[in-house]
């Protein structure tokens, strides 16, 4: 595999292992100056395709800075034809218990509005404004359950052993899925958790 940009050609190297992912690399090269559109107020994460913008708004004018770093990613998007962002794939949520900014509402990509959003999912997570979880953990609990009954209906041995081996995989998976990222403090949401592990066993 190599790769040629124009006239100029990269060695040729086989691919050992993994899944080739040179869309994502071409996808790479062309996104990462978006990250140049940004001062240091507002920070930037990117995967793959996905930018997510986040910043502390304190006074009015921070509200003005993070919309004219949107307004620097629509002209960027026009600059790159054929990397226009969605709007409708945009949001706008306000983490904390003040909404006294209410930054969301006035925030915009080119001349349409962006929606604001009590709860976002990013990369399987369910993030709410408040960072409790609540979603994602009923989510995660009612998924495991409806696994862990699968496995008690299909599995036709009943050996311990088998049934256990069975749960860590299809199960404990799903329960521990980006765990340090959400991994409750309150006690009903680790009961809702446990609850999963206590009706298997």
């Amino acid at each position: 595999m190599y790769f040629a940009i124009n006239n100029v050609y990269s060695e040729y190297d086989y691919i050992r292992s993994g899944v080739v992912q040179g869309s994502c690399l071409v996808l790479l090269i062309y996104i990462n100056d978006i990250t140049d559109c940004f001062d240091d107020k507002v920070n930037c994460k990117l995967y793959a395709d996905d930018v997510k913008l986040y910043t502390e708004l304190r006074p009015a004018a921070d509200s003005n800075c993070f919309q004219v770093c949107l307004d620097r990613i629509y002209q960027w998007s026009l600059t790159w034809l054929q990397l226009r962002v969605s709007s409708q794939k945009c949001c706008v949520m306000d983490v904390g218990k003040s909404t006294a900014t209410d930054a969301g509402s006035s925030c915009r990509l080119g001349n349409e509005g962006l929606m604001t959003s009590e709860n976002v999912r990013d990369l399987g997570v369910v993030v709410d404004s408040h960072l409790c979880f609540r979603e994602n953990i009923a989510n995660i609990a009612s998924k495991a359950h409806q696994r862990a009954n699968l496995i008690h209906r299909c599995f036709s041995s009943r050996n311990r052993d088998i049934l256990v081996k069975a749960f860590k995989v299809y199960v404990r998976l799903i329960s521990e899925f980006n765990s340090p990222v959400w991994s409750p403090s309150l006690m009903k949401n680790i009961l809702l958790i446990e609850s999963v592990q206590k009706e298997v066993y």
